[in-house]
This record gives C-alpha cells, sequence and structure tokens, in this order.
C-alpha cells in the first residue's frame, strides 16, 4: 500500500508544469526568473532533508518516519492548492516555503518503507522504489499536460489543482496506514 502512495506522489510531483504555467500570462517568466525559483525551492527542499529528521530527534513520538511523510505531503498539497490559485509572482514564489517540509518526504520514505519488509527483501523495495522514480515523470508529464492544456482556456492552475488533490489522497492514505502501524510501535517500544 505504501509503495502505492509513493508512486501517487511521484506522480503528483510534475516540475515542467509548473514552467508552463510561469511562461504564459499573467506571469511571464523569464529563465532567470524560473532560474532563481528552482533554486530557491531547491535549497529549502534540501535544508528540509536534514533539518526534519533531526527536529523530529527531539521529540519522542511514535511512527517519526511517517509523520515526516504525512507532513512533508500535506506541505507539498498546500503547495500545490496554493499554485492553482497564484495569481502573482511573489504567491508562486511563496510555495517554495513549503519546500524545508516537503524535504522530510524522501527521508521518511527511506526510513520507512524498508522496516515494512523482512530485511532480504529490503534490497527488492528499493529497486521498486527506484522504478517508480523514473517512470512516474514520464506518466505524470503525459498526464498533467494533457490536463493543463485541456484547461488553460478556463483555469490554467487546474492541473496542480488535481495533483493537490492527488497529494491529499496520499496524505490520508499514509495517515491511515500511520494509525494502523501505532499498535505495533507501541509494542516495539516497550520491549
Amino acid at each position: 500500500m505504501s509503495l502505492m502512495f509513493v508512486m501517487v506522489e511521484f506522480l503528483a510531483l510534475d516540475t515542467s508544469l509548473l514552467f508552463l504555467l510561469v511562461k504564459k500570462q499573467p506571469f511571464s517568466w523569464s529563465d532567470k526568473t524560473f532560474g532563481y525559483f528552482t533554486l530557491t525551492r531547491g535549497v529549502l527542499f534540501s535544508l528540509g532533508m536534514v533539518i526534519c529528521p533531526l527536529l523530529l530527534t527531539l521529540v519522542h513520538w511514535l511512527g517519526k518516519d511517517s509523520l515526516m511523510i504525512v507532513i512533508g505531503i500535506a506541505a507539498s498539497a498546500a503547495s500545490f492548492f496554493m499554485l492553482a490559485q497564484a495569481k502573482t509572482t511573489v504567491e508562486i514564489f511563496l510555495t517554495s516555503g513549503f519546500a524545508i517540509f516537503c524535504g522530510g518526504i524522501p527521508t521518511g520514505y527511506r526510513s520507512f518503507l524498508p522496516r515494512m519488509v523482512p530485511k532480504e527483501q529490503t534490497a527488492r523495495l528499493l529497486t521498486i522504489c527506484s522504478i517508480i522514480m523514473a517512470f512516474c515523470p514520464m506518466l505524470s508529464t503525459l498526464i498533467f499536460n494533457s490536463i493543463y492544456n485541456a484547461t488553460l482556456e478556463w483555469w490554467p492552475g487546474f492541473a496542480f489543482f488535481v495533483g493537490g488533490l492527488l497529494q491529499l489522497f496520499v496524505v490520508f492514505g499514509q495517515g491511515g496506514v500511520h494509525m494502523l502501524m501505532r499498535p505495533q510501535w507501541l509494542e516495539e517500544k516497550r520491549l
């Protein structure tokens, strides 16, 4: 089930779609502006990959890696919903602030998923994750570019709204997995 959530999450992350949106009116970004945005978001995402796990070491919650995933994907969904409604460059740049929380997603999955399988299956699991990471961007481009082109006239950000809905599905799904795993984590904590 968690692998399906990984697939849906990576399916919703299409960076080329943002490029299409900001090149058109009312934004009309230059390549330089898009480069600054990408740099800002990339730096914040990288910081999040380090800061999120460090912050969670300060608390004694069960399923910290699962919580990192839920918080990161919720932040990503919020970012997508903001992008769907954005009318100014400032609004789009504000969405890059969510990237610091999104940095916890890959860290959380790399910690969470291997614990779901026996040790001898970890290599297979990570291979499947790599296949998903390679396959989903191609499929994502096909799906979301079609949605973008079909809705360009009446709501250019609609594809981001659909991406946000997909990510909300993952938030609720991973939240459900988190709740189901809680008794097992409590038992492990007692031992």
